[in-house]
């Protein structure tokens, strides 16, 4: 460590403790070493690595994921950098002999050990072939939004899991340096996904600078479980005039201290200061040097150290194209230009080419020097350079085996660069923008997908030879304005006017969303249905559509069925159920039926995935549809489908997942909890002990995934008639949540409900009353008086209160608690219902047996009109009016 100063080797020294400890067994840690670009954040980040490889090259004990963020693409969106930050990860971790070992020497061998429901969406909308397509296209904005949750970030989260899971059977340091210059976004989600198992043996270093919004995200985290495992290295961020002096002195500490200052003063960095003070000639001035020429000299190895070279056309060329292209680009943008090649060049950075994008981005995208230089660029060198660019990325966006993100880059800079063009050099640029937003959705970034559409509209030369360009870039942006709730994107909204209004530019696609886009806004449903109507009758019209035809009518269908218009859903499948296959048709019949239930959305979707299902796709796909089948049917209330559902997801993780990965951990609770729900709570209790064991092993004692685990065993050990037993198991688990939750966590409160509930079952009427008299502050302050969960304590503290024997107590009790429930709740729900008859039983007991007769007399019609005739605490109230009408007769 000997090119390092002292408060760097302060920070590496802090950072191997954590390594050490992280070893030793504590947990997963990140450490956020704040300090700012020109610190020396890289050389500690190097010394990290150099001091956690093993001694012996090739011994798999230690294992180093270094992601650069410097190298990470500037492409603009969270996707795109999702899924470099991934391979990045597979990358860097392939190298070593443990990731051969283990069959992850390849980006998609690390990938595939994280295969979740999660890593399996579509690619997008933009394809018209096969079923899914359908079922994607169908689900219209709700897959929309799925997409940007579970695109490349789910991917890149999947990888992370890997790697926590890799860590759980050897260390694992993940250095991400300049951690500032990617998406808070992706180094969150790789946080959360690197540090969520309790058994892993992992340290995330993330350098960044003090105040980035990357260290104020990862200081949050979102989850209690997270931000307990995030610190800051004890760093010195400062790169004062005194910090500066102060390490020239350190470097070389026979200098003069006149000359130590004038370094400080002339330098901006560490890295500056570096330079100026190890060069060879300070070295040899000693004293007894004529003062003049010791400045003399200690200028020279200032101005080495701070002025840059005239920045090369390389530089210049990607400053002007916005700060990144693809090296095929910048080539052909140097060539047009006349200018040589790129080279060698402190400038620029340029991506792995095994990363399959050789991608080339500034350093420094705010260098006045550059900024200067590409300012002096000539309208025909511009207008050249423009043409290359543009050439270069529409061949890139076609050819076969290009990776998206290349593509991305590609497109996005000569979209970026498109105004330096005129004429026909402009004739690709509308299928590159197209391929763009096309890429774009496809890894989940919508939202600049929507942008560049706009964008690209704005830009849309007026006449006919671009109406139908102008057409797509409205389908598009109204396709895309599902993701964002309706009524707020005004730019989807005008458009889907101009299409009601018969915009001569509106296309059929656009027709189809748009009237998509108006069933969706509320008030907005009759122009909506006017214009569905319209886009039904042109498809008809036009049967050279083929598939897409059929695509767009179910969309449309279907969005008529969520927008509760059956007569017109039916109208628009009609042809469907007249004269298409008998699959389409079966599909369509299914549709028309799920759109008249009062909970249309769920049964459409339903009826969707289930045609999935029929179409015999692969085991990732079946994976999907089983788990989505089975949150759809428990959300029905229909839990027999949903643990069916549920196993035959639960089968399918076992096999491609493995038995210990937390997603088929996830899979076990769920259908232990549809067991239950299903009537078999002795099987629900069972599986829950058998679950047990397991994710205390993989997640940790403490995980709340383990002590969610703990309370549906103890829940259904009470449902199954040991009451004791649950008891006993809540009184354990209370211990744990208050350790680890904290007294106050609604966790921590609803287990100490459950466990005054089963002292009561078993027996101790009044240990159970005086939990609840103890509990019910506490909910009340954490909650506030009129939460669920508070009126639950009260009605339960009222209840055992008259057990226990203080009738005349439980009565005013469930007084006070009527005044409060009918004011949140409303007079005739069914809280409202069983609170009432309650206080007519206590009033009763505490003697007022007439009083008791008159609220049973005023109570039962109530409950006819609600619950019916037939219904038990129907007939229990019956029972009760005729019992205290006798008592009152026989006392008159």
């Amino acid at each position: 460590m000997a090119e390092l100063s002292a408060r760097q080797k302060e920070a590496v020294s802090e950072l191997a403790e954590w390594r050490e400890d992280v070893a030793a067994g504590i947990g997963p840690r990140a450490v956020v070493l704040g300090v700012p670009a020109g610190w020396g954040r890289s050389i500690v980040l190097k010394a990290v690595a150099e001091e956690a490889w093993p001694a012996a090259e090739g011994d798999p004990v230690t294992f180093i994921v270094r992601i650069d963020g410097s190298l990470v693409v500037a492409a603009g969106a969270a996707g795109a950098q999702a899924a470099q930050v991934r391979d990045h990860l597979a990358q860097t971790a392939g190298d070593h002999q443990l990731a051969r070992t283990l069959g992850l020497d390849r980006p998609q061998g690390l990938i595939s050990q994280a295969v979740g429901a999660g890593s399996l969406a579509a690619s997008g909308l933009g394809l018209l072939a096969g079923l899914l397509v359908l079922q994607e296209a169908v689900t219209t904005a709700g897959n929309l939004r799925d997409a940007s949750r579970t695109g490349e970030l789910a991917r890149l989260g999947g990888a992370a899991r890997a790697v926590a899971g890799l860590a759980s059977r050897a260390l694992v340091v993940v250095l991400v340096d300049d951690a500032d210059q990617v998406n808070p976004g992706v180094v969150l989600v790789l946080a959360k996904n690197l540090l969520y198992r309790d058994d892993a043996r992992l340290l995330l270093v993330a350098a960044a600078g003090p105040q980035s919004i990357l260290a104020r995200v990862l200081a949050r985290g979102g989850e209690v479980w997270m931000t307990r495992r995030v610190a800051f290295a004890d760093a010195d961020p400062d790169m004062g005039l005194a910090a500066r002096t102060g390490l020239a002195q350190e470097l070389c500490p026979g200098l003069e201290d006149r000359l130590a200052r004038r370094i400080g003063q002339r330098t901006a960095t560490f890295a500056q200061v570096y330079q100026a003070a190890t060069a060879d000639r300070l070295a040899d001035l000693g004293p007894g040097i004529d003062p003049a020429v010791a400045q003399a000299v200690t200028d020279t190895a200032i101005d080495a150290a701070t002025r840059r070279p005239y920045p090369s056309p390389a530089a210049v060329t990607v400053h002007w194209a916005g700060g990144v292209l693809h090296a095929r680009q910048l080539a052909a943008a140097l060539a047009a230009a006349g200018d040589d090649p790129p080279g060698e060049d402190p400038d620029l950075f340029t991506a792995s080419p095994a990363l399959d994008y050789p991608v080339v981005r500034l350093a420094d995208t705010s260098s006045p020097q550059l900024r200067h230089a590409a300012e002096r660029l000539s309208p025909g060198e511009r207008r050249a350079m423009a043409a290359a660019v543009l050439a270069e990325a529409a061949a890139i966006t076609t050819e076969p085996g290009q990776s998206l993100v290349s593509q991305i880059v590609a497109a996005r800079a000569a979209h970026r660069t498109r105004g330096n063009l005129t004429g026909p050099d402009l004739d690709p640029l509308p299928g590159m923008q197209r391929s763009l937003i096309t890429a774009l959705e496809a890894v989940g970034d919508l939202a600049d997908a929507a942008r560049t559409a706009r964008q690209a509209l704005d830009t849309c030369p007026p006449g006919p030879g671009h109406d139908q360009h102008r057409a797509w870039l409205t389908a598009a942006i109204l396709r895309l304005s599902a993701a964002t709730p309706p009524g707020q994107d005004d730019l989807a909204a005008r458009l889907a006017q101009e299409a009601l209004d018969g915009g001569a530019a509106i296309g059929t696609e656009a027709r189809v969303w748009a009237a998509i886009t108006l069933l969706a806004t509320p008030g907005r449903t009759e122009d909506g249905g006017r214009l569905a109507t319209q886009a039904a009758a042109e498809l008809g019209a036009r049967p050279a559509l083929g598939q897409a035809a059929t695509l767009w009518r179910l969309q449309l269908a279907t969005q008529a069925g969520r927008a509760r218009r059956p007569d017109l859903t039916q109208q628009i499948l009609a042809p469907l159920l007249a004269g298409a296959d008998d699959t389409t048709r079966d599909l369509a019949l299914r549709i028309l039926h799920a759109a008249d239930d009062p909970r249309a959305d769920i049964r459409l979707r339903i009826t969707l995935l289930e045609a999935e299902l029929a179409h015999a796709p692969g085991p990732d796909d079946q994976l999907r549809i089983h788990s989505a089948l089975a949150h759809a049917h428990y959300t029905l209330g229909d839990y027999r489908q949903a643990r069916d559902h549920s196993q035959h997801e639960l089968n399918l993780r076992a096999i491609r997942q493995g038995p210990d990965h937390p997603d088929t951990l996830a899979t076990r609770h769920e259908l232990a909890s549809y067991t239950g729900e299903a009537g078999d709570v002795a099987g629900a209790r069972d599986q829950f002990a058998a679950l047990l064991p397991v994710v205390e092993r993989v997640l940790g004692a403490g995980h709340p995934g383990t002590l969610g685990t703990r309370h549906q065993l103890a829940s259904y050990t009470g449902e199954a008639g040991d009451v004791a037993g649950a008891r006993d198991q809540f009184a354990a688990l209370l211990a744990v949540r208050e350790r680890v939750l904290g007294p106050e966590h609604p966790d921590t409160l609803a287990t100490r409900h459950e466990l005054a509930s089963y002292t009561g079952e078993a027996g101790d009427v009044a240990g159970a009353r005086d939990q609840f008299a103890a509990l019910l502050p506490v909910v009340e302050r954490v909650l506030g008086a009129g939460h669920p969960g508070t009126l639950g304590t009260r009605h339960q503290l009222a209840s055992y209160t008259g057990e226990a024997g203080d009738v005349a107590g439980a009565r005013d009790q469930y007084a006070a608690l009527l005044a409060v429930r009918e004011r949140v709740l409303g007079p005739e729900h069914p809280d409202i219902l069983g609170t009432r008859h309650q206080l007519a039983h206590y009033t009763g007991e505490a003697g007022d047996v007439a009083g008791a007769r008159d609220q049973y007399a005023a109570l039962l019609p109530v409950m006819e009109r609600v619950l019916g005739a037939e219904h038990s605490e129907t007939l229990s109230m019956r029972r009760g009016l005729e019992y205290w009408a006798k008592k009152a007769a026989t006392a008159g």
